[in-house]
Formats: C-alpha cells, structure tokens, sequence
C-alpha cells in the first residue's frame, strides 16, 4: 500500500472516537442541567463562578476533563474511510458538539518550514 493510500481493511478509528466523545458530552450536558436546575431561580449567580467553586474533584470538573481528553482524541484521529470522514462532518455539525470544531488546529506544520492552512468546511 503506498504511503496515500488509505486502507478500508480496518475499522475507521474515527467511529470509536465520535463514540466516546458523543457520550462524554451527553453526560457533561447532563452533569451540567442537573447541577442548575437544583440551583433556586432567585439566586441571581453567575454559572462560570459556580463552576470555579465546585473544584477539581467535583463530578461536573472531572466530566469536563473527560470531554477535553475526547475532543482531543477525536481531533488527533484521523478518517480511513469516506463513511468515518461523512460521520466526523456530522458530529461537529450537531450544536452540542459543535465546541469540538475549536480544538482544530488553522493552521498545519507540514515540515520544518512549511505551514499550510488547513481548510475547514464545517459550520
């Protein structure tokens, strides 16, 4: 198989990466309503300063984490199949996974001096 080829004999890895960073999501989306809805109407308190004060351990924080590390593997892996490239396009186009699309990186190093802008055809 030459160096551009891709290989169809595989699983796309990007499937499994979709996977874990759908159901990553889903639960930070869940942690997150549960977390203000216990919150009284009357309390007029910014979330960002209730997030800050759940700490590290605190299960909305460790979901957090558990997001990033998904986003980043779902960035890093790269579609070995027409249908594996269609599903990545599809799962940055939903709304709730749309803050995925700002892990990408502009721009590409190619070599020691070539950049390239890496085009992105999404939203």
């Amino acid at each position: 198989m030459g160096k551009n080829e891709i290989d169809t004999a595989l699983p796309d890895p990007i499937f499994a990466a979709i996977e874990a960073h759908a159901k990553a999501t889903n639960a930070l989306l869940t942690m997150h309503e549960r977390m203000f809805a216990e919150i009284p109407p009357r309390f007029d308190i910014n979330r960002n300063m209730i997030c800050e004060m759940v700490g590290a351990d605190h299960p909305v924080a460790v979901a957090l984490r558990t997001v990033l590390d998904t986003e980043k593997k779902l960035i890093d892996t790269a579609p070995t199949t027409q249908a594996g490239l269609m599903a990545l396009e599809a799962h940055l186009r939903e709304d709730r996974h749309s803050h995925a699309r700002w892990s990408i990186p502009s721009r590409l190093s190619t070599g020691p001096t070539t950049t390239t802008a890496l085009k992105v055809s999404i939203g």
